[in-house]
């Protein structure tokens, strides 16, 4: 009975493993994904230095080419009140291109960030 229960549980996390890698990668750039993020930004202000909590959203949408390769545009919005000018947001201007290769991601970023 028990070789009996040591072998199912084996067997049971054997098919596990075997699950996991059949799944593959999945990308990282994909349209309208969004990543939650919570930030502690630090920054000179007015000669002091001052520290500012961030909660914001990195959403992935649309295309542009730049020297015939194909970019995600990355956009990165707020989601509680900014009111640091050192702070960059924008739901109309990405904050960056991205693109994946393999399992590697590439960034352009805009001259701002």
């Amino acid at each position: 009975m028990k070789k009996l229960s040591i072998f199912a549980l084996l067997a049971l996390c054997w098919s596990g493993v075997a699950l996991a890698q059949s799944d593959g990668y999945t990308p990282l750039l994909r349209e309208g994904v969004k990543w939650v993020c919570f930030e502690t930004k630090y920054a000179e202000d007015g000669g002091y230095y001052e520290e500012c909590d961030l909660f914001y959203a990195i959403e992935v949408k649309g295309d542009s080419i730049v020297d015939g390769t194909t970019y995600k545009k990355c956009y990165r919005y707020p989601l509680s009140e900014w009111d640091k000018p050192f702070i960059k947001s924008s739901t109309t201007e990405p904050i960056a291109l991205l693109r994946e290769e393999g399992t590697k991601v590439y960034i352009i970023s805009s001259k701002d960030n």
